[in-house]
C-alpha cells in the first residue's frame, strides 16, 4: 500500500504487462520473493528496441532495464513514452590481452564488439579521445556469449562487453583498460520506461510497481547473500555468475535515483549515444539534451525518495 493516493477497496486491480529481461535484477528478486501483485504481470523480451512497438500500443504498459542506446532511438523517434525509474548502473569494461598497455597498443589488434550495442558505442568514445578511430583496429563483430571463449582461444586481443562475460576475460589472464562511469566513458544506465497512455491513466499502479520494485531494490542491498541466491534460482545462473553480473556496487540505493545522475549525467548520456547512433544511421536525428530531459519524469522517484512507500521507509 502507498500513502497519498485515494483507495477503493471495492475496485478491482488494473491487469497490465510489464517486459523484463530474463537476467538478474531488482525485478527478478522481487519475483523470486512474490513482492508482485497479481495483477501485474511480466513478459521476457530481448530487444528494448523490438519491444518498444508492443508498448507503444498498448500490448505493454512499460520496459524494464532498458540501455542508453535503445532509449535514446525510443526518444529519437518521438515514441510517447516516459524514464520513470532505474535500478543499476550496467559495469561495462574494456578488458585486454597482458601485451596491451596504453590505448596505443590497440593500433591493429583484434578487438571484439556486439555491433550496435552500448558497449560498441563505448568502445568508439574510448577511441576518439584517445585520437584513434575504428580504423585503427580490426573490430571482430561477436554474440556477447561468445566474447570470453574468443579472447581465451585468442581469436581476439579485448573486447568492451558487459558482465559475466568481462569477468571471465580477466579470469582468463586480461586485464582493465576502461570501464564504464570513468575517464569520460558513459555508465551503464538501467532505465524503466513506460508508455504516457498508461501513465496517465495508472499513475497509482505504475507508482506502486515502483515503489515494490525500490523495496526489492533496498532489500537487496541489505540482503545481498540472500539476493544472489534467489536470482540465481529465478535466472538459471550460479550464485558467482549473478555477482558477476549484479555486483552489489552496481545497485543503486533508491532513495538516490533522484540525484543529479538523474537529472544531469542521464540527459547527457543520452545524447551521447544518439549522436553515435545517428553517426552509424541507426537514428535519423539525434534529439536535443533539452527534449531528452522531458522525456524523464522524476515525480515516481522523488516519491520513493521521500519516504512515501508505506513499509519501506526511503
Amino acid at each position: 500500500m502507498i500513502t497519498g493516493y485515494a483507495s477503493n477497496s471495492q475496485a478491482k486491480d488494473k491487469e497490465f504487462t510489464v517486459g523484463a529481461f530474463l537476467q538478474p535484477s531488482p525485478i527478478q528478486y522481487g519475483l523470486g520473493l512474490d513482492r508482485y501483485k497479481d495483477n501485474i504481470k511480466f513478459t521476457i523480451i530481448d530487444s528494448s528496441a523490438a519491444a518498444f512497438p508492443l508498448m507503444i500500443n498498448g500490448t505493454l504498459a512499460g520496459l524494464t532495464n532498458v540501455s542508453l542506446l535503445p532509449t535514446a532511438i525510443g526518444i529519437s523517434k518521438k515514441l510517447k513514452l516516459k524514464i520513470v525509474w532505474m535500478d543499476i548502473v550496467e559495469p561495462d569494461v574494456f578488458v585486454v590481452s597482458p601485451g596491451i598497455k596504453t590505448a596505443q597498443d590497440l593500433k591493429g589488434k583484434k578487438i571484439g564488439t556486439v555491433t550496435g550495442s552500448l558497449t560498441d558505442y563505448m568502445l568508439a568514445k574510448y577511441l576518439s579521445m584517445n585520437n584513434l578511430t575504428e580504423s585503427d583496429i580490426v573490430k571482430v563483430n561477436l554474440e556477447s556469449q561468445s566474447t570470453a571463449t574468443a579472447f581465451e582461444t585468442k581469436q581476439i586481443d579485448g573486447a568492451f562487453i558487459w558482465p559475466p562475460f568481462w569477468n571471465q576475460m580477466v579470469a582468463s589472464g586480461g586485464h582493465i583498460l576502461a570501464e564504464s562511469g570513468k575517464g569520460g566513458i558513459p555508465k551503464g544506465f538501467q532505465l524503466y520506461i513506460f508508455s504516457d497512455r498508461f501513465i496517465k491513466d495508472n499513475r497509482k499502479e505504475l507508482q506502486e510497481f515502483v515503489c515494490t520494485t525500490a523495496s526489492a531494490q533496498k532489500d537487496m542491498l541489505n540482503e545481498y547473500p540472500k539476493a544472489l541466491s534467489v536470482m540465481a534460482k529465478r535466472v538459471g545462473i550460479s550464485e558467482e555468475g549473478v555477482k558477476a553480473a549484479l555486483p552489489k556496487d552496481s545497485i543503486i540505493p533508491p532513495k538516490d535515483v533522484v540525484t543529479s545522475d538523474w537529472l544531469g549525467d542521464l540527459p547527457n548520456n543520452i545524447y551521447d549515444a544518439a549522436k553515435w547512433g545517428e553517426g552509424l544511421g541507426i537514428i535519423s536525428h539525434a534529439p536535443t539534451v533539452n527534449e531528452i530531459g522531458s522525456y524523464i519524469d522524476p515525480s515516481f522517484a522523488q516519491y520513493v525518495a521521500d519516504g512515501k512507500c508505506s513499509g519501506m521507509g526511503g
